[in-house]
């Protein structure tokens, strides 16, 4: 299927599963801090789940409960209060929603409508925020 001796691809492959991989780890330290710390609760490190966590876990609680760790979530608070624009994708991201949108957009055209003469990615982005 695909040429697993293409350098360029293993890279990119590789670039996702990091990003990825990132993302996954940042939401899982979320839900740690979410479950555990702020609801001042101890994790049981007998389960396979946080066995690997005793080591540190006084060191995560520490940073979460300092005066860095509290200021980065109020920083993060106060930028997320300013999105004005919220996507409304879902998990399929663009490749399941663009198919929807075609088939919306070709009934609002059956019915006499139009979204006049916008470029593609306007009407993506239109499409994408809720605004048509």
């Amino acid at each position: 299927m695909f040429d697993t001796n293409n350098e360029g691809l293993k890279r990119r492959i590789w670039e996702w599963t990091m990003k990825k991989m990132a993302t996954l780890f940042q939401a899982w330290k979320m839900n740690l801090h979410n479950k555990f710390i702020k609801k001042n609760e101890m994790l049981d490190f007998n389960t396979k789940v946080y066995v690997k966590l005793r080591p540190i876990w006084n060191d995560f609680v520490q940073y979460k409960v300092s005066e860095e760790g509290e200021a980065l979530v109020r920083r993060n608070k106060e930028n997320i209060a300013k999105k004005r624009y919220h996507h409304h994708l879902g998990s399929g991201g663009y490749r399941s929603a663009i198919p929807k949108w075609d088939k919306m957009e070709a009934e609002m055209i059956a019915k006499g409508g139009s979204m006049g003469e916008l470029a593609e990615c306007s009407k993506q982005w239109l499409y994408c925020h809720g605004e048509p």
